[in-house]
Order: structure tokens, then C-alpha cells, then sequence
């Protein structure tokens, strides 16, 4: 049986700092794509239809619906969260 070649410490030490790079790499990796829904998917379409700007019971900021005259959307106005409406109008 062969023996395994003799590493030098300074090899060692390169191949782990190579592997606590890769680890850190993928550590990243993970946590933006576990953030991923609070970064670029912050809305979601509610079930309601909002009555006024401040029916925000089980609303966060970036929810959104429509009906046939607005689209509603739940926005932070100096830490409050309310909704906020735009007219729909034929373009």
C-alpha cells in the first residue's frame, strides 16, 4: 500500500483557508437566496379589498390588490403602515 504524500503545513493552511472561503461563499449564498422573498418578492395580493388607508389589520408593507376603479397598495409612512390607492384609467 501506498502512503498519502506528506503535506506541508503551509499547504495545509492553503487548503484550509480555500475551504473556509468556499464555506463563507455559500454561507452567503444561502442567506440572500433564504432573504430572497424580503428582497425582490416584498408584495403579495391580498384576499381584501381595503375599506380605508388605515384597514391594516394582517397587512405589511408591499401588499397589493385592485378592483375595477384603483389599485391598493400597503406602503411605511413614518413607520405607520397604511394603504394608499392609484385610479385606474384606459391608456
Amino acid at each position: 500500500m501506498k502512503p498519502w504524500p506528506k503535506l506541508r503545513n503551509e499547504t495545509i493552511t492553503q487548503i484550509a483557508d480555500v475551504l473556509r472561503y468556499m464555506i463563507g461563499e455559500r454561507t452567503a449564498d444561502r442567506r440572500e437566496w433564504l432573504d430572497l422573498p424580503n428582497e425582490y418578492i416584498k408584495g403579495r395580493k391580498v384576499a381584501k379589498v381595503p375599506t380605508s388607508s388605515s384597514d391594516v389589520t394582517g397587512s405589511r408593507e408591499g401588499d397589493f390588490n385592485y378592483d375595477g376603479s384603483y389599485l391598493y397598495v400597503c406602503v411605511n409612512n413614518a413607520g405607520s403602515v397604511v394603504w394608499r390607492r392609484v385610479a385606474l384609467s384606459s391608456w
